[in-house]
């Protein structure tokens, strides 16, 4: 069932939106009319082109494809996943995008868990390095999409370039399969850059091999620095460590006095 859907104006002026054809973009928005009130809806390429464009002459699945891999800037816009044989996708950021009125049914499609394999093969040649496998198994646990909003984040947290190496995929994977999520990845980017951006002698193990390591988990639990470049507990040995040295001072002021008399 269609429905009623926002299109804000900063869509058409969509820097990454650009590198895809025009009618990729007309298609990408009017998926969001057939999507659900979680940006869920069938994956269903032939029949998303009669509801979408009935009147022009598109391939949907080359399209679909070029939404879930786009080539210029490696960020997904879809997921393409399958639950018990039926197919589905998801809308990337689709709170960003869209606010369902409170009355929309809710989602009867079940939610991609970040493990099931896209099931729709892909080019996915541009987006391996010479130490990759080339090409990616599909009945790899390993999803592709969300390895790429991962390292993409990082990229552009730090304003770096890490590819898709093996080690990195292998350390990703090993913390999702611990249960740790997409947005605890963009915690530790973000909480790590604070903690050691500005030091000359660690901002070089911000990189993938020791953010992603087994120390994850900590990095992700590691309290926050103050503004004043110190944390709590700092701040207050500091205060004890004056309080000391006033102490001090009026001892040595006292005695001084008593040596005068």
């Amino acid at each position: 069932m269609a429905r009623i859907r926002y299109l804000k104006p900063d869509f058409f002026i969509d820097e990454d939106l650009k590198n895809i054809p025009y009618e990729a973009r007309l298609f990408y928005a009017g998926m969001w009319c057939y999507a659900d009130k979680e940006g869920r809806l069938e994956d269903r390429p032939e029949r998303l082109k009669v509801q979408i464009m009935p009147y022009d002459k598109v391939d949907p699945e080359k399209i679909l494809q070029m939404l879930a891999v786009n080539k210029s800037t490696g960020k997904p816009y879809i997921i393409r996943y399958s639950v018990n044989g039926s197919k589905y996708i998801q809308i990337l950021k689709w709170d960003s995008h869209q606010k369902p009125h409170h009355t929309e049914k809710d989602s009867l499609i079940p939610s991609f868990n970040g493990e099931i394999p896209v099931t729709t093969p892909i080019d996915t040649s541009n987006l391996l390095d010479e130490h990759s496998p080339s090409p990616l198994s599909l009945s790899s646990p390993f999803s592709l999409p969300l390895f790429l909003e991962i390292i993409n984040d990082l990229n552009n947290i730090l304003n770096t370039t890490y590819k898709e190496s093996k080690k990195t995929k292998e350390l990703i994977q090993a913390r999702l399969n611990e249960g740790f999520t997409a947005e605890d990845f963009k915690t530790v980017h973000r909480k790590m850059l604070r903690a050691w951006g500005a030091d000359p002698k660690m901002v070089k193990y911000l990189r993938p091999m020791t953010l992603y390591s087994n120390k994850f988990e900590s990095y992700l639990q590691q309290g926050e620095v103050k503004k004043n470049g110190r944390n709590d507990s700092y701040k207050q040995d500091s205060g004890n460590d004056t309080a000391r040295v006033d102490r001090k001072k009026q001892l040595d002021s006292i005695g001084t006095e008593i040596s005068n008399l």
